[in-house]
Parts: C-alpha cells; structure tokens; sequence
C-alpha cells in the first residue's frame, strides 16, 4: 500500500464541505496517477458526501454502510455510485457482485473506533481482501468517538 497523507478532514469544522472536496480532489488526483483500475471502496460510507466526490470526478464508487438511513440518504442525493448496506464485519463484496479488489479503499471520517468492540482486526482483513495489492488504504479518525 502506498503512503498517503491526505489532512484537514476534521468532520466537526464548519468548513465540512470545502474540505471535502479539497479531500477528494487530492485522492483523485492519486488514483489518475496510479493505474487505471477498479476504483473505490468506502466502507461506512454514511450519507454519501467523500463518495459522491470521487465519483463526480469520474471514479468508479462503491460505498457500505450498516445503517440503512445513511445509505438511503446517499442512494437519494447522490445516485450515481452503488450504496450497500452491510456490516463491515461481515462483509463479502463477492456476494454483493463486486468481486474485484479496489484501487483505493477510503475511510473516511471516524470509522474505526466506531466499529464494535472486537471486531477491528476482522475489518481490517476484509479491508484488505477488497484491496490491491498495490493500493491505498486511507484512513481518517481520532482517539474516541466524537
């Protein structure tokens, strides 16, 4: 996996929506300079706004939830990307139709201290199996759940 550093996606910041896109052009930018591929993976992709921004910019987008209200909200204002709803734990993309590893896998926002208690290290592995082997893996949260 390639390193990285893609900052100033504090989710609490009034600023949200210019960081957004300033966060999705710079992620863009990487996966045109890396090879053409499969696109990407957002696992707790919530309401959509990080995918719907890669997607715009014509990268192919599939993003998971395990609220069904997010990914409603997601399907609603941003239709062009495919929103799953699933558990990250539990989650075999094969079985969803999208057998192929991803260019890029993005968590964005707070993902991981939000996972249940026990479960990181399964996510991360099935994060890794959807993942090139040459690909990158971002990662956005704090030390606690705020």
């Amino acid at each position: 996996m390639a390193p990285v550093m893609l900052s100033g996606m504090s989710s609490g910041s009034d600023r949200w929506p210019s960081r957004v896109r300033i966060w999705t052009e710079r992620l863009g930018c990487w996966m045109r300079c890396s090879r053409a591929g499969r696109g990407c993976w957002m696992p707790a992709a919530g309401p959509g706004r990080v995918g719907a921004g890669l997607a715009a910019r014509g990268h192919v987008v599939v993003g998971v939830d395990a609220d069904p209200e997010l990914i409603e909200a997601a399907k609603a204002d941003y239709p062009g990307p495919t929103w799953l709803v699933a558990d990250l734990a539990e989650l075999d993309l094969a079985a969803h139709g999208e057998p192929e590893p991803f260019d890029a896998v993005v968590c964005a926002g707070n993902v991981m201290p939000f996972l249940a208690p026990g479960t990181e290290g399964e996510v991360l592995r099935r994060i890794a199996t959807h993942l090139r082997d040459d690909g990158l893996f971002v990662v956005g949260f704090g030390l606690d759940r705020g």
